[in-house]
């Protein structure tokens, strides 16, 4: 009985933990110059845990609202409104920044899934449209939003485990009321209102940042987000991580999983 209970002890203690893999928000790209928007937008997103997407699949939804048109069903209004990009290949590790959106989307990092929305519907729901799928805030706000789900397991109702919303105009929050927002650094889940964070207004050629710090073994953010206006930084984050791992301690821990196990087979023999 004292072997078996080490052995689970100890085989806890090396296993992976798993159920807590993430994808924050970290910048995005809704405005490009010109008339013609996609397939040119895009988020990039960093990995607080590693991820494998054909086990644990993620999706991202797009919203562009106007004041005749916005998510009466929320983030799965679909047509013109949001647009579904299903995540269900690939892997990640932690502290990858990595983009999804536009097949002509200018960052040359890792890209988890991309579709040419200017021809293509999206993953689930949301129509083509040359004009762009992610809207370019303004007087009602458009967002962004990452699920832990594959798109088809979205619902009105389920949560997104982070979004940021963008435009000038708080009031028009009015019409928004059925998006479900995350509990993150900005927002403490509920529906949009008229009170609930808005990014900034982006410009035309314009990226938005984020920049802040997360404690990835607390899920706890140690500076909240601070968005605003910025260049393109490919492939890089200004959210931080925390702790880093030190090489040597990776190796520790290996090597005490390994000692344990050693130990386990020399007393089972």
């Amino acid at each position: 009985m004292k072997f078996r209970l080490l052995a689970l002890v100890s085989l806890i203690a090396c296993l992976p933990v798993t159920g807590r893999a993430q994808l924050f928000i970290s910048e995005f790209f809704a405005n490009p110059s010109g008339g013609t928007d996609s397939p040119l937008e895009w988020v990039e997103l960093i990995a607080t845990e590693d991820i494998n997407f054909s086990v644990t699949p993620f999706s991202v939804v797009f919203a562009d609202n106007g004041s005749t048109r916005f998510g009466t069903n929320g983030w799965t209004t679909g047509g013109n409104v949001t647009y579904g990009f299903d995540i269900i290949a690939g892997t990640v590790a932690r502290g990858d920044v990595v983009y999804v959106g536009g097949s002509g989307m200018a960052p040359n990092g890792i890209r988890l899934r991309t579709i040419d929305t200017g021809t293509t519907a999206g993953d689930g729901f949301g129509t083509a449209a040359t004009g762009g799928v992610l809207g370019n805030g303004g007087g009602v706000s458009d967002g962004l939003a990452v699920f832990n789900t594959a798109i088809g397991n979205v619902t009105s109702s389920l949560q997104p485990v982070d979004a940021i919303f963008f435009g000038n105009n708080p009031t028009g929050a009015v019409f928004l009321t059925a998006y479900q927002l995350p509990q993150n650094d900005v927002y403490s889940g509920g529906t949009m209102s008229v009170t609930s964070f808005i990014g900034p207004d982006p410009g035309g050629g314009e990226t938005i940042i984020a920049s802040g710090v997360f404690n990835a073994d607390t899920r706890t953010w140690e500076a909240a987000r601070q968005w605003s206006v910025g260049a393109l930084s490919d492939g890089a984050s200004s959210v931080l991580l925390t702790p880093v791992p030190e090489p040597s301690t990776i190796a520790l821990l290996i090597l005490g999983c390994v000692t344990s196990g050693i130990r386990m087979w020399r007393q089972r023999k």
